[in-house]
């Protein structure tokens, strides 16, 4: 920009070269705004982390005393009863709530009477959440009564997400990992371009493979001319080829098509991988037990 100023009639540079030093004064507050940003997002990060690893305890039945807590709750209900005494609404307004009522179904929770914590938790919340049914398939769907908990990282400075799910192995007849961590990493500067994916080794059981499936194929003899039919396995779409391991590509060369493909499908899986990520961070920060309620 400072070549194309100085190129400029002699009568007309110094315009420029004003509105070029406030561009670059305001760059400059929007890095800072940035950097500020990154430092408030990271302090309350770690505010909201001993709520949700007390919430995790909770749900997986390690914290079964209560006491301590149930009296904010009573406090608040005191308080929001108070509030909603006080709303005035007209009738229309309370059709609409009652059609909501209506067509709403929370979450029946009568099973958990004899059992410790909500062992369901992660697995109906997931199943809830609209988002998330995009890349989680009807097929992986059979595995989600395994998940025990949900675990998400979140660091700045590079960006990453990382995403720890727990499974019950002795529930699960798919696979053997009691815990399978996917690690996005993001692009220096970009909030939505990822670098790498850092997966798991999914240990299947035999003939459980959800990222595989089997297609019969006929094969003639060349010699005998006799043909037989073979059963091959071939790559399948599963929410579990996210825990595979993948890099984003640096070029490409642009006369070979083949090479074009497959770094378009390639920069899908990618895209599926951040997704995925994301959304199980956001499940875990922000709205997991109203998705488990389905209030979501």
């Amino acid at each position: 920009m400072i070549k194309v100023v100085n190129g400029m009639p002699a009568s007309v540079q110094a315009r420029f070269k004003v509105l070029h030093m406030l561009s670059d004064e305001r760059s400059k507050i929007n890095d800072e705004f940035e950097k500020e940003v990154k430092a408030l997002e990271e302090k309350f990060r770690e505010k909201k982390k001993p709520l949700l690893e007390l919430r995790n305890k909770v749900v997986l039945g390690e914290v079964t005393d209560f006491t301590e807590q149930i009296p904010s709750y009573d406090a608040n209900l005191k308080e929001v009863t108070t509030i909603v005494a006080g709303i005035v609404k007209t009738q229309k307004e309370k059709d609409a709530d009652e059609d909501e009522a209506k067509d709403h179904k929370p979450t029946d929770t009568a099973h958990l009477k004899e059992v410790a914590g909500v062992p369901d938790f992660w697995h109906v919340a997931v199943l809830n959440n609209p988002m998330m049914l995009q890349y989680i398939r009807e097929k992986d769907r059979e595995v989600l009564p395994c998940l025990k908990n949900v675990v998400s990282t979140e660091t700045s400075d590079p960006k990453t997400l990382t995403i720890d799910l727990t499974w019950d192995t002795e529930k699960n007849d798919f696979f053997t990992n009691e815990k399978l961590t996917l690690k996005v990493i993001f692009k220096e500067g970009a909030d939505d371009e990822v670098a790498e994916c850092e997966g798991t080794l999914i240990e299947w059981k035999d003939g459980k493979d959800l990222s595989k499936k089997k297609i019969k194929k006929k094969q003639k003899n060349k010699k005998t001319g006799e043909t037989r039919t073979i059963v091959k396995s071939v790559p399948s779409e599963s929410f579990f080829n996210c825990f595979e391991n993948r890099k984003a590509p640096e070029s490409k060369d642009k006369d070979d098509e083949d090479e074009d493909e497959e770094m378009e499908k390639l920069l899908d899986q990618l895209d599926e991988c951040m997704q995925c990520a994301m959304d199980f961070n956001d499940l875990y920060n922000f709205e997991a037990l109203e998705y488990y309620l389905n209030f979501g």
